[in-house]
């Protein structure tokens, strides 16, 4: 067959055939990401199958046709269909004309138009009643599709498009994971931290390879619709193990549309936060003014369009900087801090977005995007619990781009081949370099920020191709997505000065409560933590990265009832360990001289990744009103930049390390080769401020100098997979009203975890004998990135679709789930254990993101007099948080976490009973069975709430332009979310008190009531 079919591609684009020859698999086509599908039967008024009706496939907005033959089995089907509205059409000698009705085809849904035609000439015409179904008879996963209706009317902080992610069962918001992220709407997804994402533009990859998740935000006028899909999606997504994110932009059609939108609030439209009122200030400067506008129309009739759009926030923006931070900053004030009581966050975007689209002929047409961002924004490193010595700025420049070559080569075989580019550059850095940083229990904290100075750059090129064959009852899409980094790196200086941690807060320090501090700040050993970096902070991966994606899919209508989802994806990876670099890494060097088995040989990229996907549908009823739907599917994620980056840094010639780190069990307790750099002082008798300040006196180290840190990959790391399984049943109870129930299941394998193999044990490193017998110098703590997290994952979801009918419609869903994973952290990268055994239970428990209720409910109410309602409702149970001692009893060292809280066996609630206990009376309580260490994530945090609402008026100026004046309300109730963001330091005196809100500077979740006004105008 394929060789039929490649004699039939000669004459368009015949190179794909070598490809498909070479690969020996066959490619799916209009981009699979970026496009739906629709297909049918014909049948006469008798029921019997109509074969060779003609089908036409019309563009309702650019007139654009494409025409296909119903086969032997009556059924016709058009594979890549770009998102818009469709009117079907069926005619055949003997019958009239059927036509169907306008049509809505969304990214990533197959529609059902069956006709039943009838006799007569073809000068007649009947017309079918075929709106787009709510429910989707191919769809044998999870998915959402947020329609262009979402995107236009409800209510967004930000105007951010992530924060329309939470509208589908399993995604919730969450704190940024990761620093660069705290201007975007970060979404947790099936429990993750929301790093396993991997969005598309237009088919075109949008992903952060540096920590993950999408890493471009695109001006909300110049998006279409997209769709989540949080579990079982298509083979043709590929390198997550967590969610797809498809994304469509508009084009320009026949007809010239736009508009022009202003969003603006100030600080008197803001209520006073929770931490602003507590410490008795007034409302935080929050001042943000949104412009945009969009143009979209046709360059020639029904052959080419265009559409630009253009995006401009300027914020002045603060944190609030808690009280409990502020006093404790104040009196610290003598060792260098700098309190504050707000913290400005000012920030300035710009984004474009541009599409052209050309038809070629009736089957070739190309599709160009180019997208370009750039933003600058003050202290997003910053929480609010610093002071003004942790000033810092963020820059980012980006660009998003990609040419998609769709070709029609037969009514049954259609092809679409992309070329994409992403950029990125991101810098961090402070215009303020402090001699130390200094952190404090309660999460205080002054001195120059650790995350900086920072840089990213990311260059990458796609190609991609898809192809899709219309075969009898089956669909086959086959395609391959090669992905190339020719640069990703940059450099990372964390810690760039001296950090300097202290076990107790300032009041206890100044105040001397517990008698352990007779000098204060001054005393000897009263720093029980330090460290200290140095060296070349540049890392790069050299030779780039490559990423090949190959997938196969079968969409098999078996019976008239029955649709099998067969499918398979193969993923290979190549340096994205950075194995080009690690013979040159110096702690594999170490470790091999001493023939320590993380040395045995170097890490290699998977060459086994191989995803089956299988899936089904039944319609229970036969006229597609009820589907019984489930599967099974592997999922491959990918190794981001950040696992490697710190071995990376020690393959370069002059290497960046921790040179120095230490740390005390207790104020001046003793310790071993523990001299602070720069002194011949041990840390257990250094005094800040009367001693000389540490400092790194030597030139760059070019080998690893004694006690320092290594870093290394795990020679046997492998990318992380999730095996998922669904079982789902939608019912349309009418044409308006869809309920669907899904169960999901994921196991997450392989997921990242840091080990420290070379821990202190009864005072002495576990390798230091391996390392003296061979006469090499002794490292400290060694870090090895390992691939051994678990997770796991389970819900159960029910939700009711009603499309706009009679003024209203209505998308609300509830979800019980249930998180776990070890280390606390699902989808992530840094977990670490607190106990040597990583598979001690109390390294397992709920994740972060853990909610077990969640109800979301949102709307579209047009109401009399032109007035519109669109709200967005969202509550959730308590996600949980963790509980810690605040200090190392069991004398590990860096590099394994303090223990959870150690609680008695007769009072397990009793979370301080011995937070200021000598260690060696909480060892004895141990031995004895009459304490013990609590799981990770013990305790809950708040539940969350919030309630936001569009409320407008659409004033007709004129037959085609309208002006739309609303006001949006955000957080109605008024209420402080802080999520798990509570103190769970025993030792603090701020110990289960709130910390921050769920996002700090409340650009996409409010701190407080929020009014906001905005005007559209639209032609």
């Amino acid at each position: 067959m394929l060789a039929r079919h490649c004699s039939q591609l000669r004459r368009g684009i015949g190179f794909i055939c070598l490809a498909a020859g070479l690969i020996a698999v066959p490619l799916r086509a209009q981009n699979a990401t970026a496009s739906g599908a629709i297909s049918g039967r014909v049948t006469d008024k008798t029921g019997a199958l109509v074969v060779g009706a003609n089908i036409t496939l019309t563009n309702v907005q650019t007139g654009v046709a494409r025409t296909a033959p119903s086969n032997q089995s009556g059924r016709f089907a058009f594979a890549l269909v770009q998102p818009g509205t469709y009117i079907v059409s069926a005619d055949k000698s003997g019958f009239a004309k059927a036509n169907s009705l306008p049509t809505q085809v969304q990214v990533g849904q197959t529609i059902t138009v069956n006709f039943s035609m009838q006799p007569g000439s073809q000068t007649q015409t009947v017309e079918v009643s075929s709106a787009a179904p709510l429910v989707n008879s191919a769809e044998t996963g999870v998915s959402h599709n947020i329609s262009t209706a979402q995107v236009q009317n409800l209510p967004l902080n930000g105007n951010d498009l992530g924060s329309l992610a939470v509208l589908a069962p399993g995604v919730t918001p969450v704190n940024p994971y990761d620093p660069t992220k705290s201007r975007v709407a970060t979404f947790s997804v099936d429990g993750s931290t929301g790093r396993n994402v991997n969005a598309t533009v237009n088919g075109v990859e949008d992903k952060d390879n540096s920590v993950g998740g999408p890493v471009m935000q695109l001006p909300l006028n110049a998006i279409q619709e997209f769709q989540i899909s949080p579990s079982r999606f298509s083979a043709a997504n590929g390198r997550s193990e967590g969610a797809a994110l498809n994304i469509v932009e508009k084009q320009g059609t026949n007809q010239f549309h736009g508009g022009a939108q202003f969003y603006f609030t100030n600080t008197a439209l803001n209520a006073n936060d929770y931490f602003s009122k507590l410490g008795g200030q007034s409302t935080p400067q929050f001042d943000r003014q949104q412009e945009g506008a969009d143009i979209g129309g046709p360059i020639r009739k029904d052959k080419d369009f265009f559409f630009f759009a253009f995006y401009h926030d300027n914020e002045k923006t603060s944190i609030p900087i808690t009280p409990s931070a502020f006093s404790a900053l104040t009196l610290a004030k003598p060792i260098g801090a700098q309190p504050v009581q707000v913290m400005p966050t000012p920030y300035h975007d710009n984004r474009y977005a541009v599409r052209l689209d050309h038809t070629i002929n009736s089957a070739n047409t190309l599709t160009f995007n180019f997208n370009w961002q750039n933003n600058y924004g003050l202290n997003d490193q910053d929480g609010n619990t610093v002071d003004a010595t942790e000033n810092n700025f963020t820059k980012n420049a980006l660009i998003l781009g990609g040419l998609t070559w769709n070709s029609i080569i037969s009514p049954t075989i259609v092809n679409a081949f992309t070329a994409g580019y992403q950029y990125w550059n991101n810098v961090i850095d402070t215009n303020q370099v402090t001699p130390y940083a200094v952190s404090f229990p309660d999460g205080a904290s002054f001195g120059t920020n650790g995350n900086v100075p920072q840089n990213t750059t990311q260059k990458k090129w796609e190609f991609r191709d898809d192809f899709s064959i219309l075969h009898g009852n089956h669909s086959i899409k086959f395609g391959e997505d090669l992905i190339w980094d020719p640069f990703l790196g940059g450099f990372f200086k964390f810690n760039e000065v001296p950090s300097l941690s202290f076990q107790d807060n300032p009041s206890v320090i100044v105040n001397n409560t517990n008698g352990e501090y007779p000098n204060g700040f001054a005393t000897p050993g009263a720093v029980t933590a330090m460290s200290l970096t140095a060296g070349d902070p540049y890392y790069i991966a050299t030779g780039g990265t490559k990423s090949l994606g190959l997938y196969f899919e079968d969409d098999w209508q078996a019976t008239r009832r029955l649709t099998l989802n067969l499918g398979v994806r193969y993923e290979r990876d190549t340096n994205t360990y950075g194995e080009n670099d690690m013979a040159k890494n110096r702690t594999y060097l170490a470790l091999k001289a001493i023939g320590n088995p993380y040395a045995s040989h170097l890490p290699t990229t998977d060459n086994g990744d191989i995803a089956p996907v299988l899936g089904f549908t039944y319609d229970v009823t036969g006229n597609h009103t009820q589907l019984l739907r489930g599967g099974f599917g592997m999922y491959y994620g990918q190794t981001f930049q950040n696992i490697p980056l710190f071995a990376l840094q020690q393959a370069d010639p002059s290497l960046f390390l921790t040179v120095f780190s230490a740390s005390l069990t207790g104020v001046g307790a003793a310790c071993n080769n523990c001299d602070v750099p720069g002194t011949s002082i041990p840390l257990s008798q250094w005094r800040l401020g009367v001693d000389p300040n540490p400092v790194w006196t030597g030139a760059a180290p070019t080998q690893i100098p004694a006690g320092g840190t290594g870093q290394l990959v795990d020679p046997n790391y492998r990318n992380p997979v999730s095996e998922q399984f669904n079982l789902g049943y939608t019912w349309a109870l009418n044409a308006k009203n869809a309920i669907n129930v899904d169960y999901v299941h994921e196991l997450g394998l392989h997921e990242g975890q840091y080990i420290n193999i070379n821990p202190i044990v009864n005072g002495a490193r576990v390798l230091a004998s391996d390392f003296a017998n061979a006469g090499i110098t002794p490292l400290g703590a060694i870090t090895v990135a390992e691939a051994t997290g678990r997770s796991r994952y389970d819900s159960l979801s029910i939700q009711w679709t009603r499309r706009m009918d009679r003024h209203f419609s209505i998308n609300t869903s509830y979800t019980l789930a249930r998180a776990l994973a070890w280390g606390g952290s699902a989808a992530s990268f840094g977990n670490r254990p607190v106990t040597l055994n990583q598979w001690d239970p109390v390294n397992f428990g709920p994740t972060g993101t853990d909610q077990r209720h969640r109800i979301v409910f949102s709307g579209i109410f047009n109401a009399p007099w032109g007035i519109n309602i669109e709200p967005i409702m969202q509550w959730a149970s308590a996600p949980p948080y963790n509980a810690i001692m605040g200090r190392d009893i069991f004398g590990y060292g860096p590099g394994v976490l303090n223990p959870h809280a150690i609680v008695p066996t007769s009072n397990p609630t009793d979370y301080t009973a011995y937070a200021t206990s000598p260690i060696s009376a909480i060892n004895a309580c141990l031995a004895n069975n009459t304490c013990y260490e609590i799981p990770i994530n013990a305790l809950r945090g708040q539940s969350f709430f919030e309630l936001d609402s569009r409320f407008g008026k659409r004033v007709a100026i004129s037959d085609k332009v309208s002006l739309n004046l609303f006001f949006q309300a955000f957080d109605l109730t008024n209420r402080a979310n802080f999520g798990g963001s509570f103190n769970g330091n025993v030792r603090s005196s701020t110990f289960g008190q709130a910390t921050r809100y769920v996002t700090p500077n409340g650009v996409t979740i409010p701190k407080a009531f929020r009014g906001e006004f905005g005007a559209e105008i639209s032609f």
